[in-house]
């Protein structure tokens, strides 16, 4: 049976088992991967996933379940399992489920010519990108790996309250390794791109970004142990508000694993900053009418000026505070429970470009990667102590590739600590910074 179908009869029987509330949560998935290396496709896949979640409110508890098979059996499977489940919960948190009619706005994230490409095209571009990094500088000895995916999902929300909604979208990646042999000397590097349309594929321009990223650490040189001024690139930068981003989260706070816990309308960073969470950002990676839980979303300033304004929230963190939620509620998949995550969560951009920050600075390092993540870092502290590579900076200019160097700092202080922001934002991820100069921080390099 189809899927309105087979929400109708699991709403109608359990309203007949005794839930006051419920809810279908619907996911529609499909992948394709392809990988090259050595001219040759070794690896290709589709993977498809469908399924729904079921959530329901039985004597004020909220049950969860789910189930891959829309029959009258999984029907009576959802009800059941989710009355148990209910059951189960002991704590005396308020629940709702989402019915309240909204004007959502409209947001266009699908583009059909990904989905009409045909898989032979999309292998012939993913054995060009590889080519073409291997020919653009005769320096390159080989490529390690180079790869293209994409992904398209649809989601539906169909409650007893009367909500009917549904979103699709897709996206596509490219990314490439190249390795270079310099004399003795053999570096790698790497670079990838989303693009939300089959016809704005570049590879032109994606193989020079990825040659270009190789070849400028040839020559690396190791440096002394001390304090530098450090520039995080913005890919670096976009990395470490990722591995934090969960500090922001209203569940964490009342969790006691963010230290932001009630520092609504304290400062909490540099006053140039404004952290913004972005849903209806046009084309965005994350952008989206409605969370999972049907709440409308909205664009909103998470820091504004350095100022903290608000966590991100679901119904029930936001009942807990007495406001409305935030519209950040998020499902994995239909398998999990209620959860909250940022959409397209970003440092807005400033003025100045990476250039003239390497001007201000005059001497001091430039980070462009960082290693071992979430191993070296710890959110609810800030503290972080993370593999790290980049450049010198000297006389204001970037200068020679460093070896690997260790950087440590505080998540907390470094938003303190931001001078300049630059303007190079993009959206190569749904977490994304500009470039930033943060001061001094701690640089173990040689001995």
């Amino acid at each position: 049976m189809d899927i309105f179908e087979f929400a109708k009869k699991t709403i109608d029987y359990a309203k007949t088992f005794g839930f006051t509330e419920s809810e279908i949560y619907y996911s529609n998935s499909k992948s394709l991967d392809i990988g090259v290396y050595e001219k040759e496709i070794d690896d290709f896949s589709i993977n498809k996933s469908k399924g729904v979640g079921f959530r329901g409110i039985y004597k004020d508890k909220m049950g969860y379940s789910f189930t891959e098979i829309f029959d009258d059996e999984s029907v009576k499977m959802l009800v059941e399992r989710a009355k148990e489940n209910a059951e189960l919960i002991d704590d005396e948190e308020v629940e709702h489920i989402f019915g309240e009619k909204h004007n959502y706005k409209e947001i266009e994230t699908y583009n059909k010519d990904i989905d009409e490409a045909s898989i032979s095209d999309k292998k012939k571009l993913t054995l060009n990108l590889e080519s073409n990094v291997l020919n653009l500088d005769k320096r390159i000895d080989k490529v390690a790996r180079t790869g293209y995916s994409d992904a398209y999902g649809e989601v539906g929300l169909i409650n007893s309250k009367g909500l009917k909604l549904f979103h699709k979208s897709n996206i596509l990646y490219l990314y490439s390794q190249g390795i270079a042999k310099d004399g003795e000397e053999t570096v790698d590097g790497s670079d990838y791109e989303y693009y939300q349309s089959y016809s704005s594929i570049d590879i032109d321009k994606l193989s020079k970004s990825i040659v270009d990223k190789v070849i400028s650490k040839t020559g690396a040189k190791e440096i002394n142990s001390g304090k530098y001024k450090i520039v995080l690139e913005n890919s670096s930068a976009g990395s470490l508000l990722s591995t934090f981003a969960d500090i922001f989260s209203a569940e964490a706070a009342q969790k006691g694993m963010s230290l932001l816990s009630d520092k609504e309308g304290e400062i909490i960073s540099s006053p140039i900053v404004n952290l913004i969470d972005n849903p209806h950002l046009e084309m965005g990676l994350n952008s989206r009418a409605f969370d999972d839980e049907g709440f409308p979303t909205l664009k909103k300033n998470i820091i504004e000026n350095g100022v903290l304004k608000t966590l991100l929230h679901n119904i029930k963190t936001a009942t807990k505070q007495g406001i409305k939620s935030t519209g950040n509620a998020s499902r994995y998949s239909f398998k999990s429970t209620m959860s909250i995550s940022p959409t397209n969560f970003y440092i807005e951009k400033g003025e100045k470009t990476l250039e003239d920050i390497f001007e201000e600075v005059e001497n001091g390092i430039l980070i462009t990667e960082f290693s071992g993540l979430h191993a070296g870092a710890n959110s609810i502290t800030g503290d972080f102590s993370l593999a790290s590579k980049g450049y010198l900076i000297e006389n204001g200019k970037k200068s020679k590739a460093i070896e690997q160097v260790t950087l440590a700092g505080n998540f907390f202080e470094l938003l303190k600590s931001i001078e300049i922001i630059g303007n190079d934002l993009k959206f190569k991820s749904s977490i994304v910074s500009p470039s930033l100069y943060i001061g001094e921080l701690s640089v173990a390099g040689k001995k």
